[in-house]
């Protein structure tokens, strides 16, 4: 088992350390672009498996089953999957106030074998990703760039809005395209 692994996201690395194996884990192709060394993350997150019952802080936001905050002075949490009757979530990112210390509870009967299950996977990693950047004065969108006569256009939307259609035409006409996920 490898000793941890990291992704940046411009100025944010974040480092996972546990026993897990993410040679087994499905990551998309774009996730290699955001490898980066453990020892160079800002926050670092042990992942464990065990149950995931009780909330801990005052809800802050709730998305429906999806997501549920949690604050309170030493630490914030994300419980994705449980709503109000849920009685365990499916898992549960903590971190210090601080934003450098945490922790991924792995609810260890929603999988099998949760070694080979990607701790971060939708929407944890987005999430996750959202907020630290937000601390780092950083901003980030699902979104294509383009450059054209001296000038930028960003063209914001959520997925199947046509953003990489948006950028193939922008090239075809001859403009080059800052980033775009498909072109």
């Amino acid at each position: 088992m490898p000793e941890g692994f990291a992704l940046r996201i411009g100025p944010v690395s974040v480092a996972l350390f546990g026993e897990f194996d993410p040679s087994r884990w499905t990551l998309d192709a774009g996730h290699h672009k955001f490898f980066s060394p453990t020892n160079l993350a800002q926050t670092a997150l042990h992942v464990e498996w065990g149950p995931t019952v009780g909330q801990s802080g005052h809800l802050a936001f709730e998305a429906g089953r999806v997501a549920r905050f949690y604050r309170d002075g030493r630490q914030w949490s994300i419980r994705l999957g449980e709503d109000e009757h849920s009685r365990a979530a499916d898992r549960v990112l903590s971190l210090d106030a601080s934003g450098t210390t945490g922790s991924v509870l792995m609810n260890s009967g929603s999988a099998a074998g949760p070694a080979a299950r990607y701790p971060l996977e939708y929407p944890l990693e987005d999430l996750l990703f959202r907020h630290l950047m937000a601390h780092h004065g950083a901003l980030l969108v699902h979104a294509c760039g383009v450059s054209w006569r001296g000038r930028g256009y960003l063209f914001v939307g959520s997925s199947g809005a046509g953003k990489s259609t948006t950028a193939r035409l922008w090239r075809a006409a001859g403009a080059p395209v800052l980033n775009a996920a498909r072109v």
